[in-house]
């Protein structure tokens, strides 16, 4: 009878839970909307009998991916299992205390999804870490479950309360199940709401379900969207580190990144950010509520909550917790591409012919030809790389996270039997020693998990984990110096992946299926590998065994709780080397990725040109956004699937050319280098070397103050004063706040830009935009990008003038885009920076080395307008490298003039004279655009005045 009324009371109490439930016409169950409903069983559709006796409830959905079979409030799994604290009848109470931990007790009524025992007994714990930054945490109240070691994910979290930008409430009566808000305290506005139920918490699956405040949901990864705002679809997607194939798009799966972090913009334009610190496999689910299901295999929930009050507010707030992103050397701005170690030097003609400027090389091996490791080359290799040298390029090595067992190479092999003899490689379980799950051939000295590479040749995997093992590892790299000169490296499949087989009979790392680990019982998405012709739905398909063994901190842990997180491990063990065996900064490029893996590496993600170039654009364009909600700044596109036809070919080059990493494409496209058709290419390439100087300085600001660099227009224009249209735009994308890009996708003379309520000018030509928040025509010659500076902003450039590398370029002349904004009575004013260095020492920003500010004041005194152009050097602890720097020239957009012939200029109070200080004036009547060509030291500040006649209203 007491059970009875208990259920009874939880069906009322539920009723309140979520908008628009009312009582069905039977009585075990409530009728709750179809976009609220959460799946009773998340292993998958169940028939009405077995929903039953689970509970649930079964009804036909009208909308496809709409669970039929779904909960209601009496199958909630956990209650309030604490003294009753409610402040009022309904039942909820608001946290106060900066820190709480609330008790919670399994429900009677509960069922376990896997068949697994539930956990009996949790803790939810709320801790406020700052004004703006707070965490969630709910854990195994009675035995400690895996948590990500905080010696691998460095978490930097901000300790900083002047005041609450939100408050918590929970459900604070015994017995009644358990829910939790956390609300936004300016607007009222809730934004994770776990009334819907659903959260589960067995040994090998916990879930998570919670409200969100609106459907503008973007992030997780690093996996394809068809559109950056994701769609609340009820699609269950992947977060777990695979190699992948990108030409593979029949359903939604991970690449090697693992990101598990969203943002969500609400519907009044405010932003708030959401990460969970789980590095197990998982997937994320969005519905139409909108509402989020989060599922992992293992670990505990602790999130981080990030209350902005703009989008990039809130990646500040994150990028601070998890790092900020590292400025990259500045030759890493260049052009790069990859090359086979044999063929080097053709690749390095290649670009001489074709007039291609090439910083970077990244070489690689090719396995399966008997060219297995970059060693076998490193005579010729040497060579070619010193050529690159000289022409002031850089090269970088591709490396894999393991060393060949049988290598014929003398050098391999006395650095496997180092490692051996200390021990830092990757291991099986002791019960598997004698196991026939396993071939022989993979049980290695030391209990040593030997693998597979992709020409079948046996190989042991580096235990990153381990300090001993980054030791080794940096033993190994300078190793590898001495007969390479590398610049960086190329982290490749670190996933990790490896070649695996189900079948004694084949080649290929087998793994023992009846694991729970590796066949767990529930089996998510992750499980799906892209286009594998041996995948057998175990987790460990394509990579390492689940059950293999690292160490961590004089811990043991499993490989399917760290999976996420080892390719994180060896870019930071690689980062650490780079600095002590150059100390420089030197650049490095991870295939995996974590939450903070940006503060040491850059990454690639790889999109296919199988489908369309505009297609590759488009999802190219999304990668690019994602990766810098990630705090991956120093990121890229790589083209898979050449070759595809000529023009094809320069549309996708002229593109990727303005991404933040740039890759040519010269010798994959297989063109005739004289061909007029790389004139595009050598334009976009042009103006990308004109804004490097700027990129460099966003590089700076997102070091120091966490802003994305990649953005989205939502990141400038807020729905606030702006169309909500601008929620949707992944066509075009701005650096920083100051320049927009408008790619040529199809092949037509002009193109829609979306432009927000604002002032643009176009780079080349200085024609005027006047944004309406519409989309307008603007002329898009083929295979071109559209370049738009933003009122407002001076933007340092420093032109190519035919160099072939970055290094060279450096060398050039400066000069400053000056884009006014107007004010209604003929005032304007535009502003920005510069930071210099050398470009690649490690310790420039501690030092300050250079900073400068650039301020532009335009106002009008009678028949004339004056004009201040303030340049100011903060610090210059490097003339060495800038008195021979210069400013060339000065570019003003949007500049008010009668007549050019009575400018007259005066440079820190001195009139200047066309014929003592050699200096030149163009103006453009028709776009009011006015050039001053002059010579001005680069490393001193200095004051310079223009007076211009300008023809009364």
């Amino acid at each position: 009878m007491n059970l009875f009324l208990g259920l009874v009371c939880m069906l009322i109490f539920g009723a309140a839970f979520a908008e628009n439930v009312e009582p069905s016409n039977g009585t075990d169950n409530l009728l709750i909307p179809e976009t609220d409903r959460v799946d009773c069983s998340p292993q998958g559709e169940i028939g009405e009998p077995e929903c039953r006796r689970l509970g649930c409830v079964h009804r036909i959905p009208s909308t496809t991916g709409t669970p039929a079979c779904y909960l209601t409030p009496a199958r909630h799994r956990y209650a309030y299992a604490g003294p009753s604290v409610k402040a009022s009848s309904t039942a909820w109470s608001t946290v106060n205390e900066n820190k709480l931990e609330i008790p919670l007790t399994l429900l009677k009524t509960s069922y376990s999804v896997t068949g697994e025992a539930a956990v009996k007994e949790l803790t939810v714990e709320f801790e406020r870490y700052s004004t703006r930054v707070m965490a969630f945490r709910i854990q195994d109240a009675d035995h400690k479950r895996y948590e990500v070691p905080s010696s691998v994910v460095k978490l930097a979290i901000p300790r900083r309360l002047n005041k609450h930008f939100y408050r918590v409430e929970y459900v604070s009566d015994p017995g009644l199940p358990f829910a939790f808000k956390i609300i936004r305290q300016s607007t009222n506005t809730t934004l994770i709401d776990t009334t819907l139920g659903g959260m589960v918490f067995e040994e090998n699956f916990v879930q998570f379900v919670t409200k969100l405040a609106s459907s503008n949901v973007y992030g997780f990864g690093d996996n394809r969207h068809g559109s950056f705002r994701h769609k609340m679809d009820w699609t269950s997607t992947p977060i777990f580190s695979r190699k992948t194939d990108p030409t593979v798009r029949e359903h939604p799966r991970n690449h090697a990144g693992a990101h598990p972090f969203v943002m969500v913009v609400e519907n009044d334009g405010n932003a708030h950010g959401i990460f969970l610190l789980n590095s197990n496999a998982m997937e994320y689910k969005l519905q139409p509520s909108p509402a989020l299901t989060l599922r992992s295999l293992g670990g505990v929930l602790e999130f981080l909550v990030c209350f902005g009050v703009t989008p990039n507010d809130v990646i500040i707030e994150y990028t601070q917790t998890i790092g900020r992103p590292e400025i990259p050397p500045y030759w890493s701005l260049g052009l790069h591409e990859s090359t086979l170690a044999r063929d080097a030097e053709q690749t390095l003609d290649a670009h001489r012919k074709a007039a291609i400027p090439l910083d970077v090389l990244h070489v690689r091996s090719q396995e399966h030809d008997g060219e297995w490791d970059v060693t076998v080359m490193r005579y010729a290799l040497a060579k070619a790389i010193k050529s690159l040298h000289l022409a002031g390029g850089h090269a970088m090595v591709s490396l894999k996270p393991y060393i060949r067992v049988d290598a014929d190479d003398e050098i391999v092999r006395s650095v496997y039997q180092d490692g051996l003899w200390k021990d830092i490689f990757v291991k099986w379980p002791a019960v598997y020693g004698n196991s026939t799950d396993i071939v022989p051939d993979t049980l290695g000295p030391s209990s040593t998990l030997f693998g597979y590479d992709s020409s079948k040749r046996l190989v042991a995997f580096v235990d990153f984990f381990q300090p001993i093992a980054g030791e080794w590892w940096e033993a190994w790299l300078n190793q590898l110096r001495k007969q390479i000169p590398w610049d960086g490296f190329v982290l490749e499949d670190n996933e990790p992946a490896a070649l695996t087989s189900k079948s004694e009979t084949t080649v290929g790392l087998v793994c023992p299926k009846n694991s729970t680990l590796e066949s767990p019982k529930y089996s998510p998405s992750a499980v799906d590998v892209w286009n594998s012709k041996e995948a057998t739905n175990l987790l460990s398909d394509e990579t390492i065994c689940m059950v293999a063994l690292h160490k961590i901190e004089n811990a043991t842990y499993r490989h399917y709780d760290v999976h996420n997180i080892y390719g994180h491990s060896q870019a930071v063990s690689t980062k650490n080397a780079i600095w002590k065996l150059t100390g420089k900064r030197g650049f490095l490029i991870s295939d995996s990725s974590f939450a903070g893996t940006g503060t040491v590496a850059g990454a690639w993600f790889k999109t296919s040109l199988k489908e369309s170039v505009p297609t590759a654009i488009r999802q190219s364009i999304i990668s690019a956004l994602e990766f810098n909600l990630f705090g991956m700044t120093a990121a890229g596109g790589s083209a898979e699937v050449f070759p595809v036809n000529a023009s094809d070919c320069i549309k996708w080059q002229v593109f990727t050319t303005f991404h933040i990493l740039a890759k040519s494409v010269v010798t994959s496209c297989s063109m005739d280098s004289n061909t007029a058709s790389f004139a595009p290419v050598r334009k976009a390439i042009d103006t990308r070397f004109l804004l490097l100087p700027y990129l460099y300085t966003l590089f700076f600001h997102g070091l120091m103050e966490g802003e994305a660099i990649y953005r989205p227009l939502f990141f400038e224009y807020g729905t606030k004063l702006h169309n909500r249209n601008v929620l949707d735009i992944d066509d075009q994308f701005f650096w920083g706040s100051g320049v927009m890009f408008a790619p040529s996708l199809e092949n037509n003379p002009t193109r829609s830009v979306y432009f927000p309520h604002d002032t643009f000018y176009q780079i080349d030509s200085g024609m005027k935009i006047v944004g309406d928040t519409r989309r307008k025509p603007v002329d898009m010659p083929e295979n071109q990008m559209a370049v738009f500076l933003r009122a407002g902003y001076i933007i340092p450039t420093q032109p190519r003038l035919g160099a072939m590398s970055t290094s060279a370029a450096r060398r050039n002349p400066f000069s400053l885009l000056i884009a006014l904004h107007e004010h209604s009575d003929g005032s304007a004013v535009a502003n920005g920076n510069l930071f210099w260095d050398d470009g690649e020492s490690l310790d420039t920003v501690e030092k300050r080395d250079y900073m400068s500010w650039v301020i532009f004041n335009k106002w009008q005194e009678g028949n004339f307008s004056r004009s201040l152009l303030d340049y100011d050097v903060e610090r210059n602890l490097i003339k060495n490298l800038t008195d021979n720097l210069t400013f060339g020239s000065l570019v003003v957009y949007g500049f008010d003039c009668s007549e050019s012939p009575g400018i007259t200029l005066r440079l820190d109070g001195r009139p200047l004279t066309m014929d003592r200080d050699n200096y030149s004036l163009h103006f453009e009547q028709e776009h009011k655009l006015l050039t001053i060509k002059l010579t001005v030291p680069f490393s001193q500040s200095f004051k310079l005045e223009i007076i211009a006649p300008v023809t009364r209203a």
